[in-house]
């Protein structure tokens, strides 16, 4: 008879490890799918931050290079708001509305 209850206690220690290690299975995967996710929005983002940043950029530098070498302070400052425009689109693109 105390064999049978020591069978029964062995078995019921080995039901809960079992739903332990269930559970954290469980928990494993929803982390998997979460990283899954992070991971593919992180590459959509890596694409548009480089497309803005290099518009931005690019046409924003030589606009204040120009506007430096021939004191034209109006090409000066269109090539900055361009610039500081395209972090700004980034910034709440990234920040506001979680698009990238």
């Amino acid at each position: 008879m105390e064999r049978i209850q020591d069978a029964e206690g062995g078995a019921i220690a080995l039901l809960d490890e079992n739903n332990e290690m269930l559970n954290q299975a469980r928990l494993t995967m929803a982390n998997i799918t979460r990283l899954q996710n992070e991971l593919a929005r992180a590459r959509r983002g890596s694409i548009i931050s480089f497309t803005i940043g290099g518009v931005s950029l690019g046409v924003g530098m030589p606009l204040i290079i120009e506007g430096i070498r021939t004191d034209n302070s109006t090409m000066l400052w269109s090539g900055v708001g361009t610039i500081a425009l395209g972090g700004a689109i980034w910034a709440i693109g990234h920040f506001a509305f979680q698009w990238w």
